[in-house]
């Protein structure tokens, strides 16, 4: 049987209108993230009509950042999520478009 690699740990749209796309770590800088997210944010303004839309990414993650940048994101807010991850609070970025 032939085995399918897990490219896409995570592909969100919430119905607050929020986006969260978790490529796994092989198939980084393959322009996979740029691909999904724009999928989500057709879906989000074609498909339901939204008026704008919100990306969650973790503001150490230049890449993550430089992606919803170059989408039109604009920084929102920086705060202290409520996921715990190796003994500490994950912190997160909210960026939005409109």
């Amino acid at each position: 049987m032939e085995s399918h690699p897990r490219i896409c740990r995570r592909a969100l749209l919430s119905p607050s209108q929020q986006i969260q796309v978790l490529i796994a770590k092989k198939y980084w800088s393959q322009g996979i993230g740029r691909e999904v997210t724009e999928l989500l944010m057709r879906v989000a303004f074609d498909g339901l009509k939204a008026a704008s839309v919100v990306a969650i990414v973790d503001p150490n993650n230049k890449a993550s950042l430089s992606l919803i940048k170059g989408l039109g994101f604009a920084h929102v807010s920086t705060k202290q999520s409520d996921r715990w991850d190796n003994g500490h609070y994950v912190f997160e970025c909210k960026a939005g478009v409109l």
